[in-house]
């Protein structure tokens, strides 16, 4: 047979009460998601899950007070085998007919259960502002701590350029010094390596200096092969058999 509108309507309501549970439980996981929490909105997306694909028994009495009939309906819903609870149904059928005061400590601790709700959300957003506010105060803090790293390799380097540049120019100043140390004439010096070599030292036209033979007052080179020919006291190339004066230039004894 048809079950009665009111038996209906309860039905609906349990049903829209069990739906509302599942969108609680998504609410409650979407937020734990929404600030990381991932393990808690696992949890929470599970329990959204339990409510819906259920198993149901639902059992009515009727309670006969003289010509009063006083329906009763109860049941229980279950994702496992609902038969185990039909004597729990039974035994509450009983304690209700028994204690009418049941309904009103059963409305009593769902206004509690409603209440510990509400204060558990409102002490999780509080954690969660805690939180938010720490997690950026320590990124301020990094922040801050980056910036001053930064600053001072950026002082760092600068001062180590600068040293670096110092030290190069000074190193450039010492080579120009020896550099130029080393271009001095040392006539002396090269007079006495003359002595031992028994060599002289000969400018050609071009300014380029040759380490000749001693013993000879003047020094022609040749203009084609660049070899020397040697002459005592003021003798020049004229009258030597087989050379061409024409063909030499004089050098310059230097040393």
């Amino acid at each position: 047979m048809l079950i009665s509108p009111t038996l209906a309507k309860a039905l609906n309501e349990q049903i829209g009460h069990e739906f509302g549970a599942s969108m609680q439980y998504v609410s409650i996981a979407a937020y734990f998601q929404r600030h990381n929490l991932t393990l808690l909105a696992k949890l929470f997306f599970e329990h959204r899950d339990e409510d819906r694909l259920i198993r149901a028994v639902v059992l009515g009495s009727c309670t006969s007070f003289g010509g009063v009939w006083l329906a009763d309906v109860c049941g229980a819903s279950t994702r496992d085998d609902p038969e185990p609870y039909v004597a729990v149904l039974l035994g509450m059928v009983a304690s209700r007919a028994a204690t009418p005061a049941m309904n009103q400590r059963q409305l009593d601790e769902r206004t509690r259960s409603a209440a510990q709700h509400e204060s558990v959300m409102r002490q999780l957003d509080q954690n969660a502002a805690i939180l938010r506010a720490n997690h950026e105060n320590n990124m301020a803090t990094l922040q801050g701590m980056a910036e001053s790293h930064q600053a001072h390799m950026a002082s760092l380097h600068e001062a180590h350029d600068a040293h670096n540049a110092g030290w190069q120019a000074a190193q450039d100043s010492r080579d120009a010094a020896h550099a130029a140390s080393l271009n001095q004439p040392d006539d002396g010096h090269r007079r006495f390596l003359n002595v031992i070599a028994e060599e002289r030292t000969v400018t050609d036209a071009e300014g380029n200096t040759h380490q000749l033979a001693d013993g000879y007052d003047r020094y022609f080179q040749r203009r084609l092969d660049g070899t020397w020919i040697g002459t005592r006291g003021d003798r020049d190339l004229s009258g030597l058999p087989g050379v061409n004066p024409d063909e030499y230039d004089e050098g310059k004894i230097k040393i």
